[in-house]
């Protein structure tokens, strides 16, 4: 009986720790060391957290599920702690529970990797570090979260910024290396379309990790970019012929001045007096800015028979004297171009009441650089005194005289002289009357001569 006994002491007491597989725990060691070294190169603050923070807690799952498959009891026969408060205290506070958790591993198992934990946890938290110190931090990528923040913020700033939606597409177009820059791109979706931005990611103080980012010069829009359509028809609806511009079609690019950094286009308006050519130009007119500038190029003067020039013309008849007597207006032609003054002289019949008024005007620039021209009156010529218009003032005159109670006609109107220099007529009618007939003598001056006005004076009449 008492050597029964003594076998059963002997066989309760552990001779030798148990030796279990720590294929977990090899890969909680190793991962720390990766981590670490990947940590020394990552230059994004949120992704060396996220790296961290992955490392921590994998470390601690991959520990607590080996702590779970081990005894409850160490070579002591004192309880070791439980796999789950031993996780939640690693992700608290990894770098004192990570070594503890290896130390009390091998009170159960071997071999014994505390000291080696040890190592490990201190080249996990201190490598980044000591590198950093040493090697000075590389430049951030241009798709990485800060530069693309701090983007936002200078474009946000520009006057593309105000009609700016959303900016996504960054990509990395090049890193020069011995300038130590990266030349970035994205794409700013704006209210008029989508417009590519490059960018500079570069140091401002490598000493202290600041870097800046900087737009490019930026490039300048193609005749067809949504922006430059937008800007043309803006400019075309400024002319005289853009309220009878219906639409505007056919952009298309002539050729680029990389020089002075200029481009010629062409697009096509559509009026209702049929479809105009227009070229013009785009330049810039603040580069730093982004802002576009475009201008047609100067063309030639519209003739006197145009569409667009015999509206304007009615418009300019309608607003004088003789317009509020015109019932149609008809006749255009071109008498003379004077390419010195680059103005063209014509002339048009207004049909009135009183009878066809021949109307002579001039067609000009106002602002070529815009395509953008003027029709006036030339000055009117003073009336004969054969003129209808004349005929009609003297008959007006004597049926408000005394005379006119006895006058049956008037008729045998002639012109005796004309005074160019004072812009005076005399001339000469008979009234027929029931004593007989009656010379009058009379002049023809103008009343006002800006609004063709002129007016009749009697100077000599028998009663």
């Amino acid at each position: 009986m008492l050597e029964a006994n003594t076998t059963t002491m002997e066989s309760a007491e552990p001779t030798e720790k148990p030796r279990l597989s720590w294929g977990l725990v090899g890969v909680a060691l190793v991962l720390p060391l990766i981590a670490g070294v990947v940590l020394c190169f990552v230059t994004s603050f949120p992704l060396a957290l996220g790296i961290s923070v992955a490392t921590i807690v994998v470390t601690a799952t991959l520990v607590a599920i080996d702590a779970s498959r081990l005894s409850k009891l160490d070579l002591k026969y004192v309880h070791t702690e439980s796999a789950g408060l031993l996780f939640v205290c690693m992700c608290l506070m990894w770098v004192i529970v990570y070594p503890i958790a290896f130390f009390r591993r091998s009170a159960v198992s071997s071999p014994n990797l505390g000291f080696v934990s040890i190592f490990v946890a201190l080249f996990f938290v201190g490598c980044p570090f000591i590198y950093n110190m040493m090697v000075p931090a590389g430049l951030p990528t241009c798709t990485s979260v800060e530069v693309v923040q701090l983007l936002e913020k200078v474009i946000r700033s520009t006057l593309l910024g105000a009609t700016t939606k959303s900016i996504d597409g960054h990509r990395e177009l090049r890193y020069d290396k011995t300038a130590n820059v990266r030349e970035g791109e994205c794409i700013a979706h704006t209210e008029i379309g989508d417009i590519p931005v490059k960018f500079f990611v570069e140091w401002q103080d490598r000493t202290k990790n600041l870097f800046q980012v900087r737009l490019s010069e930026p490039e300048l829009p193609t005749c067809t970019s949504p922006v430059v359509m937008q800007l043309l028809e803006k400019a075309i609806r400024s002319t005289p012929f853009g309220e009878t511009t219906k639409s505007i079609d056919g952009h298309r690019e002539l050729r680029y001045d990389e020089i002075t950094s200029v481009r010629e286009g062409e697009c096509i308006a559509h009026t209702e007096a049929g479809d105009l050519p227009l070229k013009f130009f785009v330049e810039w007119q603040g580069q730093t800015k982004g802002i576009l500038y475009v201008r047609f190029i100067e063309s030639k003067l519209p003739s006197c028979t145009r569409e667009e020039i015999a509206q304007l013309l009615e418009q300019v008849i309608r607003n004088t004297p003789l317009g509020a007597r015109t019932k149609s207006i008809d006749g255009h032609r071109e008498l003379r171009y004077d390419e010195a003054a680059n103005v063209r002289y014509g002339e048009c019949i207004a049909h009135t009441e009183a009878g066809d008024v021949p109307v002579k005007f001039l067609v000009e620039w106002q602002d070529r650089s815009k395509g953008m021209f003027q029709v006036r009156l030339s000055e009117p010529e003073l009336p004969t005194c054969t003129s209808q218009d004349i005929v009609q003032l003297l008959e007006q005159f004597f049926r408000a005289t005394p005379l006119g109670a006895k006058m049956k006609s008037i008729d045998g109107h002639r012109e005796l002289s004309y005074d160019a220099a004072t812009q005076v007529r005399n001339g000469e009618c008979v009234a027929h009357t029931e004593v007989g007939d009656v010379p009058v003598k009379f002049l023809v001056e103008w009343k006002d001569r800006s609004k063709g006005l002129f007016q009749v004076k009697i100077i000599k009449s028998s009663d």
